[in-house]
């Protein structure tokens, strides 16, 4: 795990409207984001926006982020920013949508 690590989550079929999202590490509890920005692609966009959240993960705590506001999502890019001797892993994602 080292800074500018990343994962990218599109949604292909169509855009979402999001309030956040959780990221599960099940049996990787050591595992978890150091620090992380989270960017969005809007939906038709070409330029990714952000950060759109900010944080730190918590040692065998799922990593729940939240956005200010619902955001029209086409995807989503979670930056690594911290630093540690073994993996990032997400097992899981749930996501917050807008109904």
């Amino acid at each position: 795990m080292q800074p500018g690590d990343w994962f990218k989550i599109e949604f292909r079929k169509e855009p979402r409207k999001l309030k956040g999202f959780t990221m599960t590490l099940n049996r990787s509890g050591n595992d978890y984001p150091r620090a992380y920005e989270v960017y969005i692609l809007p939906p038709g966009g070409e330029k990714w926006t952000g950060p759109v959240a900010k944080g730190k993960g918590r040692r065998n705590k799922s990593t729940v982020v939240k956005f200010k506001k619902p955001l029209d999502v086409q995807a989503i890019k979670i930056v690594q920013k911290g630093t540690a001797g073994n993996h990032w892993s997400i097992h899981e994602f749930t996501f917050d949508v807008v109904k």
